[in-house]
């Protein structure tokens, strides 16, 4: 998937007041930013699966285990979570 970011000259010349390389800062931005989303989401994917008593075994890597979980009937994410909750969302 691609996500695409567009800059005014101005917001990239702010960017690049302080950046030597903004498009490698907003790259590296993003891959931190998923890691640790990823960090907390197979904490709770092993949680939920392990607390499952369905559940008889657990992928090898953690990619597996995340798509596992994601994958389940279940699953909500962030905006079915909120939507849940307060239905104006």
């Amino acid at each position: 998937m691609d996500i695409k970011i567009t800059l005014s000259d101005l917001e990239y010349q702010i960017l690049s007041h302080d950046l030597v390389d903004p498009s490698e800062w907003a790259n590296l931005a993003v891959s931190q930013k998923i890691a640790k989303c990823k960090e907390r989401l197979l904490r709770e994917a092993t949680d939920v699966l392990l607390n499952d008593e369905n559940v008889t075994s657990l992928p090898a890597t953690a990619d597996e285990i995340i798509q596992t979980y994601l994958d389940r009937e279940d699953y909500q994410n962030r905006i079915e979570r909120e939507s849940q909750s307060d239905p104006s969302v």
